[in-house]
């Protein structure tokens, strides 16, 4: 599962960088035979802490009491891969549970 790209206007080689990356990803993925699922931001802070417009911190305070962690992941870029995969984790084996959020 990735997340779908974006980047701020005022940041074109920040989107490139990220579209190169992204792309290597799924060319590989594709090559292995493994499906690649994408989500947006938003849907995976609805999921992971119920409001699709958190915050960076608050995703990382979910992630945290959700996979029992001592400390909140760090760099903040840690949380949001891990609810990445938490977001497809829980769509694929909670799909009942999660509509009703």
């Amino acid at each position: 599962a990735v997340e779908e790209l974006y980047s701020h206007y005022a940041r074109p080689r920040t989107a490139i960088l990220m579209g190169h990356a992204r792309g290597v990803i799924c060319l590989a993925a594709a090559q292995a035979g493994i499906p690649v699922v994408h989500y947006s931001a938003t849907q995976v802070k609805k999921i992971t802490t119920g409001s699709g417009r958190a915050s960076k911190a608050q995703v990382q305070s979910a992630i945290r009491a959700e996979l029992g962690l001592e400390a909140l992941p760090e760099p903040p870029d840690v949380a949001d891969a891990l609810a990445i995969a938490l977001c497809h984790y829980y769509l694929r084996t909670r799909p009942a549970e999660i509509a009703g959020r």
